[in-house]
């Protein structure tokens, strides 16, 4: 058998100068299918990988010196005077309830939006903070005795 015999029996001219099988046409619909599935399953992972290199959007940090002044809580007896150079005091009530506040004070180091109120010998209280509205408003992440972590306050300046 010739080399051209052999192959008429695979493939065949259509008109227009295509070349189609002569196989079964269900695998070829099912050939289809798996090439579309591949299409889309490679859009997907090229959409994934794109949105994970893009930079999440920043908001902005407020500086340091919209931090600086003395500040009273709304809606409660807290108050806390960041100063310039670099110092606070505080008084803040420990908890719901207590009957007492607790004053502290020492250095604060700031960090974009987050700051940490130093207080040797004991572990710094850590925060987070954003001024909008001329309004101060922290979230302790780690409080400890002094404040629930995840407790919220917004305190507006003197």
């Amino acid at each position: 058998m010739s080399g051209a015999a052999g192959l008429a029996g695979v493939r065949r001219q259509a008109r227009g100068g295509r070349v189609q099988s002569t196989d079964d046409p269900m695998k070829a619909t099912h050939n289809l299918r798996k090439i579309g599935v591949g299409v889309i399953c490679l859009v997907v992972c090229i959409n994934v990988a794109c949105s994970r290199s893009r930079t999440p959007p920043v908001a902005s940090v407020p500086d340091a010196d919209s931090l600086v002044g003395r500040w009273t809580e709304l809606n409660g007896p807290d108050r806390i005077e960041f100063q310039k150079s670099g110092n606070y005091s505080a008084t803040f009530q420990a908890g719901t309830g207590a009957p007492d506040a607790r004053q502290i004070s020492g250095i604060y180091l700031q960090a974009g939006a987050a700051v940490n109120l130093m207080r040797p010998p004991e572990p710094p209280l850590t925060l987070t903070y954003r001024i909008a509205n001329g309004g101060l408003s922290i979230a302790f992440v780690h409080g400890a005795e002094i404040k629930r972590d995840g407790t919220v306050e917004t305190f507006s300046r003197d």
